[in-house]
């Protein structure tokens, strides 16, 4: 077994790639689909049950939004360790190639 670690810097791209062409391709145009719907039932409900659908359409605008918001905090993560592995590579095979 051996102590080394390595990481795919292309694979890890084209993660990224992915899911920042979920986020805006896929996930979001979905979720404003589905908001479109229910503003449609909304319109059609009246008295407390306007209200329960008002107040359970928050709730899950917000939790769809923070949902968001971690894929895309995941993504800049992702993003920034290629850019500190690469670095790190980068150096460290200047150094070994400088004999130090």
């Amino acid at each position: 077994m051996t102590d080394s670690f390595h990481i795919d810097p292309v694979r890890c791209q084209a993660a990224h790639a992915a899911i920042q062409t979920a986020i805006t391709s896929k996930i979001t145009p979905l979720l404003e689909s589905v908001a479109g719907d229910a503003r449609v039932l909304f319109e059609a409900l009246e008295g407390d049950a306007r209200d329960a659908l008002h107040t359970r359409q928050t709730q899950w605008q917000n939790d769809s939004q923070a949902i968001l918001e971690k894929l895309q905090q995941i993504n800049r993560a992702l993003d920034e360790s290629i850019q500190i592995y690469v670095s790190a590579d980068a150096r460290a095979a200047a150094q070994i190639a400088g004999g130090a």
